[in-house]
């Protein structure tokens, strides 16, 4: 009888020990997999969009690897990151978006952003200080007549007409003044559009300038760039982030341009 007590104790006790070991297995295991997803470097289809519409030629940098790229004529693109990894995205036109990569977006493998424009305050004016004319203290010329409809209590006398000298001819009153300080202003604001379209512009020739600038011997003898894989390297940098340099001193380009060639030989070895 003791026997039988003994041997259900013993059983009893092994049944918990084996549901304690299989918690423990199941909890390592999900702290393995969540930290094997952190660690894992994923390759995103992304796409960048204002509202309905698709945006190109956004910069696409992953600040925490140092990588960037670009959006294409369909707003995609095709980023490498891992968890916790931050994606900046900036443009001239829109305001700047930095998103933190999710277990979400491991999951679905997917990035989709909205930029919001960038306006130019100088596109709308208001004024709004208000003008007032204090009858009471403008000085009248010695001598001044007031007109006959001028004396009508109900209403002011027109002091403008008899204190300004331009009232009523072809010189320059409060009006045109006003018209000429906007006129200054909306050319300002123009010519700050130009400008940036201009850097646009730049930004968006910079590949083909740093060829021309350089020559194929820069490539082929600083960086070890095959003469037939030149184009092809300045392709790789330009979906690295290389517009993005297009302000840089010389020096800061050349090193970028170091980097991305040792890991443009690396994958041609593969």
């Amino acid at each position: 009888m003791k026997l039988l007590k003994y041997l259900k104790k013993k059983v009893l006790l092994t049944t918990k020990l084996k549901n304690k070991v299989n918690y423990l297995l199941i909890v390592l295991l999900c702290t393995f997999s969540v930290s094997y997803a952190q660690k894992e470097v994923i390759t995103f289809n992304g796409i960048v969009r204002n509202d309905s519409i698709v945006l190109q030629d956004i910069n696409i940098v992953n600040k925490t690897s140092k990588v960037g790229t670009s959006s294409n004529a369909k707003g995609e693109f095709i980023m490498y990151a891992s968890f916790g990894d931050s994606i900046q995205f900036t443009s001239i036109s829109y305001k700047t978006k930095t998103i933190a990569i999710s277990l979400n977006h491991i999951k679905n493998k997917q990035i989709i952003v909205f930029l919001e424009p960038d306006l130019n305050e100088l596109d709308e004016i208001a004024i709004e200080q208000k003008v007032r004319l204090d009858f009471g203290k403008v000085s009248l010329p010695k001598g001044a007549v007031f007109e006959k409809d001028q004396l009508d209590l109900k209403s002011a006398p027109n002091a403008r007409k008899l204190t300004d000298p331009t009232y009523g001819n072809s010189g320059l009153n409060f009006f045109s003044i006003i018209g000429m300080l906007t006129d200054k202003i909306f050319e300002k604001s123009r010519e700050r559009k130009k400008e940036a379209k201009k850097m646009k512009t730049l930004q968006q020739n910079f590949p083909e300038t740093i060829l021309e600038k350089y020559g194929n011997d820069f490539f082929t003898n600083n960086l070890n760039i095959n003469k037939n894989d030149v184009h092809l390297f300045i392709d790789f940098c330009t979906d690295n982030g290389l517009k993005n340099y297009y302000l840089s001193d010389e020096f800061t380009i050349k090193n970028f341009m170091v980097i991305q060639s040792k890991k443009f030989l690396e994958i041609k070895k593969e």
